[in-house]
């Protein structure tokens, strides 16, 4: 932290492609600043694989859960449109028997028949259910996956917060405890992380305040916090490039005055606000004046309110070329397709 950055770069760019013969015959401090820097600069670079491994491998969690619902759905695509039928032949007999004053049971059993209304009903309550699970449950199925790398993965890296991350790093803090101690229960007073009352109901059974707290979806639903979290910023390792603290990409405020010095704008806020407000003064007295005196194009002032005119498409001739040139390559379908792919 004593050195200048680009220094630190060069120590660590020359101890990255120096064999081990030439390190050494450095001298005793040179050989131990390369080396050290070298270490560092490893470190940094094992850290952010780290993360970007654990990011991609909670994502997958959620991805695969995602894609096992959309499957139940569409193997079960044929019970689907025949409980609808059922259940338009139901709504059918209630409207005749309605419009006919009869007995809504006895039309409804002669037509679609009762039994086969409660025959269905197991299969409508597994259908109801699974339209209601949440993405963490689904996640939470893949727990086996989770657990081969989450515990190595918060035991290992030194997680930082701001204040609003406090709950985040006492809840990480507990599941390292677990983790050690072998313990399966999660306390009671677990911190819940969770800005979704969902997650805190469906994490905790039996409601948000109360009931045991489920071990699988807790931990999951931490792990998946901690992700969002990192992507945000809010929470960071200072050991590594790409996910330090936002402060650690900003110049030092003790050099900030030394670089600002030679820039050619105003340094003081109030000086600053105050030019920049008698030029707009200047520019609107100007509007003004123009538009008084009718000179300003497609804008017009009509019983004291001001008319825009609307701006008409202007395509550059060379985009109207381009489009016609892929039009004769490419069928227009096609180039729906590719682009599709590309922004996929």
């Amino acid at each position: 932290t004593t050195i200048h950055e680009r220094r630190f770069r060069q120590l660590a760019r020359e101890g990255a492609v120096a064999p081990a013969y030439m390190i050494d015959r450095f001298s005793r401090l040179r050989r131990r600043a390369t080396l050290a820097a070298q270490i560092i600069e490893l470190q940094a670079r094992l850290t952010d694989a780290a993360i970007d491994l654990f990011d991609k491998l909670v994502g997958t969690l959620f991805a695969k859960g995602k894609r096992g619902r959309q499957r139940r759905y569409q193997a079960s695509a044929g019970d689907v449109g025949r409980l609808m039928g059922l259940f338009g032949g139901t709504i059918s007999a209630l409207q005749a028997a309605r419009d006919r004053d009869a007995d809504p049971f006895e039309l409804l059993d002669e037509t679609v028949g009762w039994w086969r209304l409660l025959q269905a009903k197991p299969q409508v309550d597994a259908f109801a259910e699974l339209a209601r699970t949440d993405p963490l449950s689904a996640a939470s199925e893949k727990y086996a996956t989770l657990r081969r790398f989450a515990p190595a993965f918060i035991d290992r890296i030194e997680l930082r917060a701001g204040a609003g991350g406090k709950s985040l790093l006492a809840a990480i803090a507990l599941l390292r405890e677990l983790n050690r101690t072998g313990r399966r229960d999660v306390p009671a007073d677990a911190p819940m992380p969770f800005t979704s009352r969902a997650w805190k109901r469906l994490v905790r059974q039996g409601g948000e305040t109360g009931g045991k707290i489920d071990r699988r979806l807790y931990e999951t639903a931490v792990v998946a916090i901690l992700r969002d979290r990192l992507r945000a910023g809010d929470v960071w390792v200072d050991s590594s490039r790409a996910w330090r603290r936002f402060d650690a990409y900003l110049l030092p405020e003790a050099n900030v005055a030394a670089h600002t010095a030679g820039l050619p704008v105003e340094r003081d806020v109030d000086r600053y606000l105050a030019r920049r407000g008698e030029e707009l003064e200047q520019r609107l007295e100007r509007f003004a004046g123009l538009l008084g005196r009718g000179r300003l194009e497609g804008v017009c002032l009509e019983g004291g309110r001001l008319h825009v005119a609307p701006i008409t498409a202007a395509t550059p001739e060379g985009a109207k070329a381009l489009d016609r040139t892929l039009d004769t390559l490419l069928p227009r379908v096609r180039i729906t397709e590719l682009l599709r792919e590309v922004d996929a």
